[in-house]
């Protein structure tokens, strides 16, 4: 996949239409600095971005965003706003990317990023991440490479040769580790509750058998348990702990419901009382008064389109008449009078009267092209209009079904919520937690008194009460031990999981570093091309760390070239490194490389070493779109990148004229060096 063309207008630089085609081989853009070299490219990007990568969009002075400058800002309004990229596949098949302010289409492809990116080899791949290293830009060259921090420099390598991200996954261990963590708190917990039970009832034992000789009856007879139970005087110690033991489990089994049902009672006031349900009834009243006007202007629209339709129909049944009309009119100018006399009729008449005659007839054509012409214009114009209210009243009405939805959601709840009510306590007629709370309140006093009295009544049965006492220690002990055989295992799953978060880690950048051996050989080789430094002529990367790595460029002896090289230096450095990235990625389908200004005058000593590594990148297949500011080291590209017969450049100049943006000044084809020439010349 190649660029062909780039057609914009009203974007950035540009206030006019500018249509750009690219050659297949190479298309050198020059111009003077501000001609709008940079805006062609910038435009590429933003066509397949939606963004323009060399900025961050973020909020800068008076809270203004890069984005706000995407399209002309100039005194003039310029006559549309729109970027349209044509990509071309090996093929022929062709794909483009239309984008407008807020909109963008594409056609010739149902995904835009399977066409750009083989995912099967970069499942994590982008279109901004494929930008990101197809692009290399003056500003940026440098500060994306040598200057780069090393983990941030490891980070862009790894995302560029397309191993695959393991975050989510490393993501998902790390949730997994919270969760276990909070469980492991909480069997901790658990465990010393457990342990406290168990020692609180090894005391309460000891204080009962050091009691129990001093026990009498008479905390029997003051007991009223029979009589809270409605028992008679007879009744046995049996039946009275069996009649108080019912009685107290089903009093706990209805203080858990009111429970529940107080705490979602208070939950669903809270937002009954809130503004909540009044701004969602309010809003469901303004949407439905937006549904209506969207209906009433729809139906108006329709009936529009209806009758400019049968206008159109009318001036169009017209035509042929008008047409000939025109044809007579155009006859009757070019024959002109014959003799006095009107050449179809033959009457005798003056050359005014003829002439008045024939411009009446070119204004009754004039008229009737506009006619048609402003039709048509209607049509279209109402067309948009239509689309544009369906649009808005499809949204008011899913904005409506939404509210209605959640209306009844709340009107559900507070349904069940008062069968609930009804069902816990008869006879209540209403849901609000007060009327709960009371109830709740009241069980749980009767709960409390009855499995008081039940302990004084059964006080006098000491050697019971101890051996039941004993029973529930041993219970006690057995929750406590399960609790402690729970933490072990939790604590265990805990260090497997930190070993597994630790093994993705090593694994993914493993297979980084043996991306980045492939990479070594073509950044070493483009390193001696471009040939940085006279003295350090051999460059090496290096991974380190374990966890986090590290990748650090280093040239002869280990030394550090962002402190080593000048600006100038570290420029080519980084071009060596950039591109090199660029042209090891297995999984990009686009086959071009965009340099905006990597040099600026011919007389800088790497200049040369550029053109001819660029001239071995083209030689690779690749399409260069290049832009510079010296015109002759232009013209030097242009003669040594036509490394291919059957791939043709193009030169092309550009201006920029003052409240009109850029302009193309020259567009010079570059044809590829004949057979017959080279063979001469070997």
């Amino acid at each position: 996949m190649k660029v062909l063309s780039i057609d914009l207008c009203g974007f950035r630089g540009c206030r006019g239409r500018l249509m750009l085609e690219f050659a297949s081989g190479f298309t050198i853009l020059t111009g003077s600095n501000g001609s709008g070299k940079s805006t062609i490219l910038d435009a590429i990007d933003f066509a397949l971005t939606g963004a323009i990568s060399k900025y961050e969009d973020t909020s800068g002075e008076k809270g203004e965003k890069p984005s706000d400058y995407d399209w002309w800002r100039g005194d003039s309004h310029p006559p549309d706003r729109y970027v349209n990229l044509v990509l071309q596949g090996e093929g022929g098949e062709r794909v483009e990317v239309r984008r407008r302010p807020g909109n963008v289409e594409v056609t010739g492809v149902p995904n835009l990023l399977g066409a750009l990116c083989d995912l099967s080899l970069n499942p994590e791949g982008t279109i901004e991440g494929l930008c990101r290293t197809s692009f290399i830009r003056d500003e940026s060259i440098a500060s994306h490479s040598v200057d780069l921090p090393e983990t941030d420099r490891f980070a862009f390598v790894r995302s560029a040769v397309g191993v695959q991200n393991t975050s989510h996954v490393q993501t998902k261990i790390q949730e997994a580790r919270e969760e276990v963590g909070k469980r492991i708190e909480d069997a901790r917990r658990e465990y010393t509750i457990a342990r406290t039970r168990v020692e609180e009832s090894i005391e309460r034992l000891s204080l009962r058998r050091a009691a129990s000789p001093q026990t009498t009856a008479e905390t029997v007879e003051s007991s009223s348990i029979r009589h809270t139970m409605g028992l008679p005087e007879v009744a046995t110690v049996s039946e009275v702990l069996r009649t108080a033991e019912r009685a107290i489990a089903g009093l706990r089994s209805r203080v858990d419901i009111l429970s529940r049902i107080f705490s979602r009672a208070t939950s669903l006031q809270a937002r009954l009382t809130s503004t909540e349900m009044d701004q969602l009834k309010k809003r469901k009243t303004e949407v439905e008064n937006e549904i209506e006007v969207h209906r009433l202007s729809l139906q108006r629209t329709q009936q529009r389109i209806v009758e400019s339709d049968q206008q159109y129909v009318k001036l169009r049944d017209g035509q042929e008449f008008i047409s000939n009309l025109a044809e007579l009119s155009k006859a009757g100018r070019h024959v002109g009078l014959r003799e006095g006399s009107c050449p179809l009729c033959g009457l005798a008449i003056d050359a005014d009267s003829f002439d008045k005659h024939l411009g009446e007839i070119e204004a009754e054509v004039s008229k009737f092209g506009s006619s048609i012409a402003s039709a048509v214009e209607l049509r279209a114009e109402l067309r948009g209009i239509e689309a544009a209210t369906k649009d808005q009243l499809g949204s008011s009405e899913r904005a409506y079904d939404s509210i209605v939805a959640e209306i009844e959601s709340m009107d559900r709840q507070i349904t069940l919520l008062r069968e609930e009510v009804v069902s816990a306590i008869p006879g209540a007629t209403d849901w609000s937690p007060d009327v709960i709370r009371v109830e709740l309140e009241q069980a749980m006093k009767h709960l409390s008194g009855l499995e008081r009295e039940r302990r004084l009544f059964s006080a006098p049965s000491d050697m019971r009460e101890m051996l039941n006492h004993e029973q529930d220690i041993k219970m006690k002990r057995e929750a406590a031990l399960e609790s402690e055989r729970l933490l072990g295992r939790l604590q265990r799953v805990d260090d497997e999981l930190k070993e597994g978060l630790d093994a993705v880690r090593r694994l993914s950048a493993e297979a980084v570093e043996e991306r980045l051996a492939a990479i070594k050989p073509l950044f070493s080789e483009l390193y001696l091309r471009l040939r940085p430094h006279v003295d350090w002529k051999r460059v090496d990367f290096a991974v380190r760390g374990d966890l986090r790595k590290f990748l650090s460029l280093r040239v002869d002896h280990g030394l550090n070239m962002k402190f080593l090289f000048s600006s100038g230096q570290r420029r080519a450095a980084g071009l060596a490194f950039l591109i090199s990235v660029a042209l090891s990625r297995p999984w990009c389908l686009l086959k071009t490389l965009i340099l905006d200004d990597p040099i600026q005058h011919v007389d800088d000593f790497r200049a040369i070493h550029l053109v001819e590594t660029l001239a071995a990148v083209r030689a690779s297949g690749y399409q260069i779109l290049c832009a510079v500011e010296d015109p002759n080291l232009a013209e030097l590209l242009c003669r040594r990148l036509r490394s291919k017969y059957d791939e043709a450049g193009v030169l092309i100049k550009m201006k920029y004229v003052s409240g009109e943006g850029t302009q193309i000044t020259e567009n010079r084809p570059i044809p590829p060096l004949g057979i017959a020439l080279l063979a001469a010349v070997s």
